[in-house]
């Protein structure tokens, strides 16, 4: 009997020091309960992020979340109303996620920025393991007067995009598709299109970077202003 008590006291330690296993969480705009489709306003009551009761929207996934994590979002438009964070001004608070299509063969989420705001806002210290993966970020801006239409990297903040589209973005000063402040921040296969930097001394219609070491991996550039 103590030979099996300590068999199973072994097994329970070797259980506990397993790492616990990642969560995935799902975002879908338009689920069959969803009472609004593509209205991230009007959600489903039961909606928990689990693949039968996604979330309704992106920032939900990601304040759910813990690092490890994978957020999985069904492709479609994102957006929510202008200055809200529903879909828009998506913040990681520092945790290593991953955040990518669903549909990995033919990825179409676009996270669309209205002209009003922008997609994400990296504050929270984050690393290269806050990765954001086969997203398309459009007609984003930074009218609050930060710069990086589409994405803000504020010192510190490092993440990661992969195979990422970034189109028509426009930022009222530096970065019109993204601004990097003393950033690590990596861009592997991304694809920035007619993106602008307008206003005073404005600069960086695609990428603006001040400081840091930046790495762009297979990147392509075009209709920059």
């Amino acid at each position: 009997m103590n030979g099996l008590r300590l068999i199973v006291t072994i097994m329970a330690l070797l259980l506990a020091a397993l790492p616990a296993r990642a969560t995935d969480w799902y975002v879908d705009d338009n689920a069959p309960a969803d009472p609004g489709p593509g209205d991230p306003t009007m959600s489903d009551p039961l909606e928990n992020g689990t693949m039968g009761r996604p979330f309704d929207a992106i920032q939900e996934a990601l304040d759910a979340a813990a690092s490890g994590d994978v957020i999985l979002v069904r492709n479609g438009t994102y957006d929510g109303p202008p200055g809200s964070n529903f879909n828009t001004n998506l913040r990681f608070h520092g945790k290593a996620i991953v955040l990518r299509a669903q549909n990995v063969a033919t990825p179409l989420v676009e996270i669309h920025g209205g002209n009003t705001d922008q997609a994400f806002i990296f504050d929270g210290g984050e690393g290269s393991g806050s990765i954001v993966r086969q997203i398309r970020m459009a007609s984003c801006t930074n009218l609050g007067g930060s710069s990086g239409g589409a994405v803000q990297c504020l010192p510190g903040c490092s993440p990661t995009f992969i195979d990422c589209t970034f189109v028509g973005n426009t930022a009222i000063g530096f970065g019109g598709a993204v601004n990097l402040e003393d950033s690590d921040a990596v861009f592997d296969g991304c694809s920035f299109q007619a993106n602008q930097a307008t206003g005073p001394g404005a600069a960086g219609g695609g990428m603006a970077i001040h400081g840091g070491s930046p790495q762009l991996l297979n990147c392509e550039f075009s209709q920059v202003n």
